[in-house]
């Protein structure tokens, strides 16, 4: 097995561990785990802080100073839960051929209602614990919320909280419409609890189970890209691009793929971060805005 395998392996294991310490009541201690496994203070503090707080934003010190989960997130998990965590903390692909057993007691049944993760992210979800203590019950209540957000405010129905490429959002229905609010930018949320709760729209969630990105309701364009054989491998294993189909294999290894984008910026940092091995085909217009922010860049 290769360094990195190995190295997977055990950040796999160290995570598992510690979700069935925290579901079973225990709190991590960061020294003892850390002589436990074998690495720096450093390392475990990482795996708390990038793993599992990202994940579960409501994890955090007790009284101790030692991370401790709240009583109400301990309970059982069905498999759509246990793959919607490993999703949200980013080992997804460090278990797939691991018990399901063993990861089945670590979350509230509860949790894949309010978060979901669309696409890579690194943003600490930990300095938006305020609004996520008001948000989550909110969520999971239907109740109206009135955010502040970029100095007005917004009556909203929030459906759910979505880490997308870096940022949270929150995912909200203003005046009918299914719109994304980036929390780095909201102040301050007051929950309706004393209103009426709002009802779930079909349509509404239909549209967030469909949809990859926070763009909502907005109409997709369709590029075509060539992907160079050194690196074609990366895109059969994984979609790298919004709605990435592979449209053809070539002999040499090459492959010609679909995405589908609502903004240029979808897709425009994603191909210069793949420059030289990624080929804009079409539309001309993808190629030209790509061609001008590299001469913008150049001058």
């Amino acid at each position: 097995m290769a360094d990195n395998e190995n190295e997977h392996v055990k950040l796999a294991q160290r995570i598992t561990d510690m979700l069935c310490q925290l579901n079973e009541g225990k709190a991590l201690d960061t020294k003892q785990l850390a002589e436990h496994y074998g690495v720096s203070k450093r390392t475990i503090q990482r795996d708390i802080n990038e793993r599992l707080m990202v994940a579960l934003p409501m994890l955090g010190l007790n009284e101790k100073g030692l991370y401790a989960l709240p009583d109400n997130y301990l309970g059982q998990l069905n498999d759509d839960d246990i793959r919607h965590f490993s999703m949200l903390s980013g080992v997804s692909d460090l278990f797939p051929n691991m018990d399901r057993q063993f990861l089945r007691r670590i979350l509230n049944e509860n949790a894949k209602s309010v978060y979901e993760s669309k696409g890579q992210f690194n943003e600490d979800g930990t300095k938006f614990k305020a609004l996520f203590e008001r948000l989550e019950p909110a969520i999971l209540n239907r109740h109206k919320i009135t955010l502040y957000y970029k100095g007005g405010y917004h009556l909203l129905e929030p459906y759910k909280l979505i880490n997308h490429r870096s940022c949270w959002y929150l995912a909200a229905v203003k005046d009918e419409k299914l719109k994304a609010y980036r929390l780095s930018f909201a102040k301050d949320v007051v929950v309706h609890s004393d209103q009426p709760m709002f009802q779930h729209s079909k349509e509404i969630l239909t549209q967030l189970e469909a949809e990859e990105s926070i763009w909502f309701g907005q109409d997709k364009q369709e590029a075509i890209l060539t992907i160079s054989p050194q690196v074609a491998d990366h895109f059969r294993q994984r979609s790298l691009l919004p709605l990435q189909q592979i449209v053809k294999e070539m002999d040499n290894g090459a492959l010609l793929i679909s995405s589908q984008y609502v903004s240029s910026l979808q897709l425009l940092s994603l191909i210069r971060y793949w420059m030289p091995h990624i080929h804009v085909v079409s539309p001309d217009s993808l190629q030209s805005e790509l061609m001008d922010g590299l001469k913008a860049y150049i001058n």
